[in-house]
């Protein structure tokens, strides 16, 4: 039974369309993230082919889901359907950390990433600033 009692302990960064850090496991079908975003961040407009959940853990975030804004406070679980151009800010100063679910799993759970182009490649959150 794998148990990973250090999870999300040592982040990573590197992720071209957010400012979020990361820690994956990886299954057989199903990859996992704990991701940490500094407080007044941002992500870019982005979707993927597959579905995700995200769990918010600490922190308040605010999210778009095909141009539809709504305010996440920690404990909330957010579904971004497949296709969904989203995009993801944590509010204030403090960090947001979440729990992210990506399936089927994959090594590299950035590799599917589609950034949109023309309109829809603008962000609805950062114009709210």
């Amino acid at each position: 039974m794998p148990v990973y009692p250090d999870f999300g302990s040592q982040p990573e960064g590197g992720i071209s369309y957010t400012t979020a850090s990361a820690t994956w496991e990886h299954g057989q079908n199903l990859s996992i993230g704990y991701l940490r975003m500094e407080g007044g961040t941002f992500s870019a407009p982005h979707f993927h082919r597959d579905e995700q959940f995200v769990y918010v853990l600490r922190g308040n975030v605010r999210v778009a889901i095909d141009g539809e804004i709504s305010d996440v406070p920690a404990g909330s679980l957010v579904h971004f359907p497949p296709g969904a151009i989203h995009e993801i800010a944590a509010l204030g100063k403090e960090a947001a950390e979440f729990l992210l679910s990506r399936g089927p799993a994959r090594e590299n759970p950035n590799d599917d990433v589609v950034r949109p182009e023309g309109a829809a490649a603008k962000s609805v959150l950062k114009k709210e600033k």
